[in-house]
């Protein structure tokens, strides 16, 4: 049965064509559009990127420090 459905996916698959929605759903928009994603781009100097990446590696090591307590924290607990 897994395999029935597995090939129905591969022989056709409504992503491709814009069609509307599948039978007996109610589309809610007005009318039958792609939604596209927009990408923008963004202007960075390098040291602006690199201040986000040191604050990203600050963050991280800050998470992985509350990990490293949480977990010596529940060891000593079940001791």
């Amino acid at each position: 049965m897994a395999t029935k459905h597995v090939e129905l996916r591969k022989l056709c698959d409504r992503r491709v064509n814009d069609v509307g929605p599948p039978e007996g759903w109610k589309e809610r928009r007005r009318s039958v559009e792609r939604r596209m994603p927009t990408v923008n781009e963004d202007e960075f100097t390098r040291s602006d990127w690199f201040g986000q990446m040191a604050a990203f590696v600050d963050e991280r090591a800050a998470e992985e420090e509350a990990i490293r307590k949480a977990f010596e924290a529940a060891e000593s607990d079940k001791r």
